[in-house]
């Protein structure tokens, strides 16, 4: 665990010195606690990472009608991983209690969320006090971090699904059980205050809602497909 710990240091660090060295010498240096926590995704935002225009777009156009009303801006907040991730992620999610590998991906990504959340959390406030940590701006690209992590449980979800037995079963009902909950999200959701508030002219577009959705429920149903010897799918759901 120490020679992990420290090869990550050695990587990351190709990045960090010189990016510590560079902001001690330009207009950021000595970042306040809440300049740091500028760009940060806000906690009523979260559900753009199920539906990533729910609160607009930069450039209105399409079935996506309405300009970006949110705060920041997209460019910093964007982290939808995509919808067949997000379902196949639940699939995989099954494979956490027995897999120490898959939980530590978990608690990694839980972590890059939370610290993507800036001030919403005290982590924060522990990690500003890191240095170079404290430096940098735009924690919501934090976010990276959790979509790794929800992508390489998906691997796990695709693993699964591909196999047989109990464990292929629980994965299915897994992936559907995130397809409903993304359904139940998109009916609840832009009715909370907290997110409504926020919405271009107070309400969501339905593509912004119907289309992941779609999606979603796509995933669910495509995951217990795979091709077969000759090339071509092969469906089968458990009796």
């Amino acid at each position: 665990a120490l020679a992990a710990v420290a090869a990550g240091l050695a990587l990351s660090a190709v990045q960090l010195l010189p990016t510590a060295y560079v902001a001690t010498r330009g207009i950021r240096q000595g970042l306040s606690y809440s300049q740091a926590m500028s760009y940060s995704l806000p906690v009523p935002q979260l559900p753009m990472l199920a539906f990533p225009y729910l609160f607009g777009k930069s450039v209105a156009g399409g079935p996506y009608a309405h300009l970006y009303g949110g705060i920041w801006n997209l460019t910093e907040l964007s982290g939808y991983p995509g919808m067949a991730i997000l379902v196949l992620a639940g699939a995989g999610a099954a494979a956490l209690r027995r897999n120490r590998p898959a939980r530590a991906l978990a608690v990694t990504g839980t972590v890059a969320l939370l610290l993507a959340l800036g001030p919403a959390t005290p982590l924060s406030r522990l990690l500003f006090a890191v240095p170079p940590f404290g430096g940098f701006r735009a924690w919501g690209r934090f976010i990276v971090g959790f979509d790794l992590a929800l992508a390489m449980l998906a691997a796990y979800g695709t693993s699964r699904l591909r196999g047989t037995g109990p464990g292929r079963r629980t994965a299915l009902i897994a992936a559907a059980g995130t397809a409903a909950a993304v359904g139940m999200a998109a009916l609840v959701v832009p009715h909370l205050a907290a997110v409504a508030r926020y919405l271009p002219h107070g309400h969501a577009a339905p593509a912004a809602l119907l289309l992941p959705t779609a999606f979603a429920v796509a995933g669910a149903v495509g995951g217990p497909c795979s091709p077969d010897h000759g090339g071509s799918c092969r469906c089968s759901w458990p009796r």
